[in-house]
């Protein structure tokens, strides 16, 4: 997927306080194996959490640190017409002393609960420096798994295609959250309770998009439009998966 590289310590210090702030926004196209309505149901729609929002104060709103992909900050990239089917899953990260070295335990947090009572864990960190993260989520598609018809397993089952967008960058967020949160695995995630690995052993998430609108480097404005990095060429075979589809 998409990997951004400074050539130089002011382009690097630039996209560094930018990432800090927010600002910088990114995109994931990922297989889960579980069907999009068990990730339905474990997470809120993004009108409910607006309407949520919208009863709070400045300060918790600021708090939250949750990245709305139907505001003005995508531009022309927004859900804004999608909004009725975005989904927000939220949960802490913090550091695991099981599963593998590196892995991470992810939390389930109650946005409807949190709000309605002003809990403090709707800051970035609490005091066991647990990370809140979010991640708004929109299904784009069912496609069949290849791989088991592929190794003359018998019919093919269905796996779903999300698009996960976040602001945050808290290590393996996406495949934790997804996984232990809303009880979806990423194809190929053995880490995260995925039942089998892919066949090249990857992990079926994608970085599809990086979005730094706030960011100026010289003459380039860097508002117009994300770098964005097309599917992976396996996917085609797996999944009988076509860029060209995607929206």
């Amino acid at each position: 997927g998409v990997l951004a590289l400074a050539k130089n310590s002011k382009a690097a210090s630039r996209i560094q306080k930018a990432w800090a702030k927010g600002e910088v926004l990114k995109e994931y196209l990922c297989v889960v194996e579980s069907p999009v309505d068990v990730l339905r149901n474990r997470s809120i729609a993004l009108p409910e959490l607006e309407g949520l929002l919208s009863t709070c104060d400045d300060e918790i709103k600021k708090r939250m640190c949750i990245l709305k992909s139907s505001n003005d900050a995508w531009g022309k990239l927004s859900w804004e017409d999608e909004k009725e089917n975005v989904i927000v899953i939220s949960g802490r990260i913090r550091r695991s002393s099981g599963g593998g070295r590196g892995s991470v335990q992810a939390i389930p947090v109650d946005m409807r609960s949190e709000l309605l009572n002003g809990s403090p864990h709707t800051t970035m960190r609490n005091k066991s420096d647990d990370r809140i993260c979010h991640l708004e989520c929109r299904h784009l598609g069912s496609y069949p798994d290849l791989r088991l018809s592929s190794r003359g397993m018998g019919a093919e089952s269905k796996l779903d295609l999300i698009a996960v967008r976040t602001s945050t960058g808290a290590r393996h967020q996406v495949r934790a959250l997804l996984s232990l949160v809303g009880g979806s695995p990423i194809v190929g995630d053995l880490r995260y309770g995925a039942d089998g690995p892919m066949p090249d052993q990857s992990v079926a998430l994608h970085a599809r998009s990086l979005f730094m609108p706030s960011v100026r480097l010289g003459g380039t404005d860097l508002s117009m439009a994300p770098f964005e990095a097309p599917i992976p060429h396996c996917w085609r075979e797996l999944f009988n998966m076509m860029d060209g589809e995607l929206q």
